[in-house]
């Protein structure tokens, strides 16, 4: 084998390294990832809003969501897999002190619940 073969295997192998090694972890998260999250958090955000707007209640599961929510729900959307592209479920919680108040969120990467801080990517609206 010559280096000019070398140089060109090297890379070429690496490369599908790197693309077996993802096909294998699943949903993968690319730069820059919180805003692509924060940006369709937001979509959904803004169906819940006129979703309450024309029918008077919202969803308040995922499942509700998926069903009634006039939202663009490609097959590897937020709401369409209900995970995050670190493959994390999406929780939905009560605002705490709050009537028919809810978070949709996303653990973001470290995949821990923070209610305050940390890097969780979060949506808050009116259920029910």
């Amino acid at each position: 084998m010559t280096w000019k073969d070398l140089a060109i295997a090297i890379p070429i192998s690496l490369w599908l390294s790197f693309v077996i090694l993802c096909s294998l972890q699943g949903p993968i998260c690319v730069y820059p990832v919180e805003a692509q999250l924060q940006t369709e958090l937001n979509n959904i955000e803004k169906a819940l809003l006129d979703h309450r707007i024309k029918t008077g209640r919202s969803p308040t599961t995922l499942a509700q969501m998926r069903a009634q929510l006039e939202i663009d729900q490609h097959p590897n959307s937020l709401l369409a897999t209900g995970r995050d592209c670190w493959g994390r479920q999406l929780v939905i919680l009560p605002v705490l002190g709050e009537s028919n108040r809810f978070t949709l969120r996303s653990l973001g990467k470290d995949g821990t619940l923070q209610l305050s801080g940390g890097d969780d990517l979060v949506i808050t609206f009116t259920g029910g």
